[in-house]
């Protein structure tokens, strides 16, 4: 990304808009400077009229004598750039006539004096700051000389510019959560997230090159990856292909792993019938897995394993029981009134009473 200071055209468009800038600015910017233009004729009083000491078709405008600039260059590399100050791309133009001359970094060059000039900085993957000009004979700041990039320098004036590039930074953050819904215990600390094959610190910005990297985690037993993306800096989503994320220059990436942990449920539902037959719901049914109570037809998170099942109600027994799995995930099996439950089942038993004088 280039990031050039004052004014981002292209070359035409630049020389064009500079044209029309130095042809508004000049009678007043010059002229309330006190400094002539080169390229224009000057009258000295009466004794410059044309005579004998004047030939016709001599031009009789005096020559100024050049200006100087110095161009300071300053690279800041606080997230991974390896720019150097010989490295950006500095210019000085004007106009009428066009010149146009590329700056070497810390190099005294002549210049036309009294021409409005507009100086330019840039360094790709840098933002680029203009911090002010200074008269290196007197120290002074000579900033008030500058408007929208131009800059007017005095007949034998030396000028010092200073620019500081500071590289744009490239980073990503990863965020790790764990969620645990159904009874899981570990925590998002115990899960290792790596950037490039190097484990990192979650929720930390790290600076890195701009292109691809790779990002992997631990992916927990019990548990889904139920989230597993990245943005940029304006939200759009990036893709991730089999770890890979490609990360643009300057933007600063956001990425989110969840994890949920896979539920292995019990569920108990009790009917109740009398010595007809029918259906009844009387209250008082007691039912407990391994001794935890549960509600009827509510569901619980159990551990994977086996489980008793005792339904309880004054006057009747238990007949049948028949379990069932309610997942694509696991196995449910019944051993008598003891169901096993694999990681991600859910066993939907049903137990049937009946009076007890008709068991």
């Amino acid at each position: 990304m280039r990031t050039p200071s004052f004014i981002s055209f292209s070359p035409a468009i630049k020389a064009a808009l500079l044209g029309l800038l130095f042809a508004l600015l000049a009678p007043a910017g010059i002229a309330a400077a006190g400094l002539g233009n080169p390229g224009a004729n000057h009258s000295v009083g009466n004794d410059s009229a044309v005579g004998e000491d004047s030939p016709v078709g001599e031009d009789s405008s005096p020559t100024l004598e050049p200006a100087y600039i110095t161009i300071a260059n300053r690279v800041n590399n606080n997230n991974l750039g390896t720019a150097t100050k010989a490295d950006p791309v500095t210019t000085i133009e004007t106009g009428e006539p066009f010149t146009f001359m590329v700056l070497e970094d810390r190099t005294k060059t002549e210049w036309p004096a009294g021409r409005q000039s507009a100086i330019f900085s840039s360094l790709d993957g840098y933002d680029t700051k203009f911090k002010g000009c200074t008269d290196t004979a007197t120290g002074e700041s000579v900033s008030a000389s500058v408007f929208f990039g131009l800059i007017v320098a005095e007949p034998g004036q030396h000028i010092r510019c200073v620019f500081a590039h500071n590289d744009i930074a490239t980073q990503i953050r990863i965020a790790n959560r764990v969620f645990n819904n159904a009874n899981g215990t570990v925590t998002a600390a115990d899960v290792a997230v790596a950037l490039d094959g190097h484990e990192i610190a979650p929720k930390q910005w790290i600076s890195v090159e701009p292109g691809a990297h790779s990002l992997s985690f631990d992916q927990l037993d019990g548990y889904d990856v139920t989230k597993f993306t990245c943005r940029s800096s304006n939200g759009d989503a990036l893709a991730i292909n089999a770890g890979i994320i490609d990360i643009p220059e300057g933007e600063r990436v956001r990425c989110v792993i969840a994890q949920n942990d896979i539920p292995t449920r019990v569920r108990v539902a009790v009917v109740v019938r009398d010595a007809s037959n029918q259906l009844i719901t009387p209250s008082g049914v007691e039912i407990s897995v391994d001794g935890v109570e549960f509600a009827d037809r509510k569901s619980q998170s159990v551990a994977p394993g086996e489980y008793d099942i005792d339904v309880q109600l004054d006057g009747f027994s238990v007949t049948k029981v028949r379990c069932t799995n309610g997942s694509d995930r696991g196995a449910v099996a019944l051993d008598g009134d003891s169901v096993s439950v694999t990681e991600g089942a859910v066993a939907r038993c049903r137990v049937v009473l009946r009076p007890s004088y008709n068991s």
